[in-house]
């Protein structure tokens, strides 16, 4: 989609949405701020409902989420937000997190407290990420410490593409395992995991993964195109026949 027509793209998106009464998430957002900015009524109702509002992960609101707490809070003044303005990665899907940084701006006598003591992390671990994201230019000024002891360094690997840090942890996993030690592979959400539990599988490398998080596999989507193929490959197995007889459209 090129920036040309995107224009036309946006108003046809709308209108559609208009025509069969459908509503995004953007919408709720809007519609929302809208009701509450033009109807004191339905304002009031919330706000005198409503007396204690708590904010978690607040570095990724959005200026409309912001706009319909400040509302909601605005007379109160009863408004506790956790947040870390270090972690706000999400600005391509509209967060922005000056708000948390201009918070006392917005909000007059609101009292900051920063959370600089690391309970989880080695002191090496600590000191080393404080010392990179110091190098941030808009954030809150924040001495990071922990009581922990000191503990290996992390060592950085630099591969091409994800089948090279497939192919590399495959050789790492079996060095270690080989040795009857268990290892933790950390990945960075859900999705990660479908690219790691197929090479587990293919690699012959026995493998427990937390909450069992694999649902891809056995997602009704790919088990029937799996019952495609298969049925394409053999057209005796009944068992895959009788799983998409019925969506193929024809007798």
């Amino acid at each position: 989609m090129s920036s040309s027509n995107f224009q036309q793209i946006f108003e046809k998106y709308e209108k559609y949405k208009k025509d069969n009464l459908l509503v995004d998430f953007d919408d709720m957002l809007t519609y929302a701020y809208s009701i509450l900015k033009r109807d004191e009524g339905i304002l009031n109702k919330y706000v005198n409902r409503y007396k204690y509002i708590q904010i978690d992960e607040g570095q990724d609101l959005s200026k409309v989420q912001f706009e319909i707490i400040k509302l909601l809070a605005e007379r109160s003044k009863n408004l506790f937000v956790v947040a870390d303005d270090d972690q706000s990665i999400y600005g391509f899907r509209g967060a922005e997190p000056e708000y948390i940084l201009n918070f006392g701006r917005d909000f007059t006598g609101a009292k900051i407290f920063y959370l600089e003591k690391n309970y989880r992390s080695t002191k090496n671990i600590v000191e080393i990420s404080s010392e990179i994201i110091a190098k941030n230019t808009q954030r809150y000024s924040k001495k990071h410490y922990t009581d922990n002891e000191y503990g290996t360094d992390p060592v950085i690997i630099n591969v091409k593409d994800e089948y090279e840090q497939l192919d590399y942890l495959v050789k790492a996993l079996k060095k270690t395992l080989s040795g009857g030690k268990r290892t933790a592979v950390l990945y960075r959400n859900n999705l990660s995991s479908i690219l790691l539990v197929e090479m587990f599988l293919r690699s012959g490398i026995d493998y427990c993964i937390g909450e069992n998080k694999t649902f891809f596999f056995n997602h009704w989507f790919v088990t029937d195109i799996i019952a495609f193929l298969k049925f394409a490959l053999d057209q005796s197995d009944m068992m895959s026949f009788e799983r998409i007889y019925y969506k193929m459209n024809r007798y």
